[in-house]
């Protein structure tokens, strides 16, 4: 993932693409494990345990990410099976830009994924033939798909197409306006604000208290989105 594509790096590409996914969902449950991050063989590393979506940790561990130069992909394939809690859908999204490269066996890493019943969605980011047939096999052994991507656009188009696969649920946006009235003998004011959650799922809000002086009354606002 170092390598460039285009003007920037792929690893780039990947990062963006995925926070952006990521702060588009909702409603479900997601983990991350990075592999390639060393210059050796090292393991994958679980960065984020299968949770409640938690974006702004999902968007500080994909920011960390750097390629090492190795792609132990079957480790992590294999070490991924125990990262699911009991009882849900168990799929992984896959994104390499290269072949094993640590001498695992891809084959035993699909079998035993297909044993677990975990569905691979691989993607090939701008990667060679030999890489692009490891991952169709890991997708095709475990009823899942394997999709091309070569820049950008189609990174993100993949990304979404994958999520609506897994009916993973849009973030859901509310707008709504919050009204601040004050009354007096001799004033009255009252001005409204424009309010916009992006994510209703994740949202939670704490009405303002206003201690501004005995003699204004106050008034606590409605909220409807």
């Amino acid at each position: 993932m170092a390598e460039a594509n285009g003007s920037e790096a792929k690893i780039g590409i990947a990062k963006r693409e995925i926070i952006k996914l990521v702060n588009s969902i909702s409603g479900t449950y997601l983990g991350l494990r990075g592999f390639g991050q060393g210059k050796l063989c090292e393991p994958s590393v679980q960065l984020s345990a299968v949770q409640p979506l938690d974006i702004e940790e999902i968007t500080k561990k994909v920011s960390s990410l750097e390629p090492g130069g190795k792609t132990p992909l079957g480790q992590a394939l294999t070490a991924s099976i125990s990262d699911f809690p009991a009882g849900k859908k168990k799929a992984i999204i896959v994104v390499s830009d290269g072949k094993e490269t640590c001498d695992a066996s891809i084959d035993d890493a699909a079998a035993r994924l297909a044993d677990a019943n975990v569905t691979v969605y691989a993607i090939g980011f701008a990667i060679d033939n030999d890489g692009r047939m490891e991952l169709r096999s890991v997708a095709s052994r475990t009823g899942g798909k394997y999709f091309d991507a070569q820049d950008s656009a189609s990174l993100a188009d993949v990304l979404h197409t994958i999520s609506r696969e897994l009916d993973i649920t849009p973030s859901q946006k509310g707008r709504g306006v919050f009204t601040l009235k004050l009354d007096s003998e001799r004033f009255s004011y009252e001005k409204d604000f424009p309010v916009e959650v992006s994510d209703c799922a994740a949202a939670s809000m704490a009405l303002p208290k206003l201690e501004l002086c005995a003699a204004i009354k106050r008034h606590v606002p409605s909220f409807v989105f």
